[in-house]
């Protein structure tokens, strides 16, 4: 699960990344309303390793990463 907060309504475009930078799912890619936001999606079908969350707003870039163990 992904939680997250926005200031301002814009435009948000959310995507899961192997470390080598190739796209594994995107998951947001629209306009979202001011406020909070939670998504839930499944990795079942990826091997364990280390991934990001990559994420771009009208306010800036930002990543996480994510451990995924079987």
């Amino acid at each position: 699960r992904v939680t997250f907060f926005l200031e301002q309504p814009g435009y948000v475009k959310l995507t899961l990344m192997s470390v080598q930078g190739q796209v594994i799912k995107p998951l947001i890619d629209r306009n979202l309303e001011q406020g909070s936001h939670s998504l839930s999606f499944q990795m079942d079908t990826q091997p364990s390793g280390l991934y990001q969350l990559v994420m771009l707003t009208n306010k800036g870039f930002y990543t996480r990463k994510i451990v995924r163990l079987k």
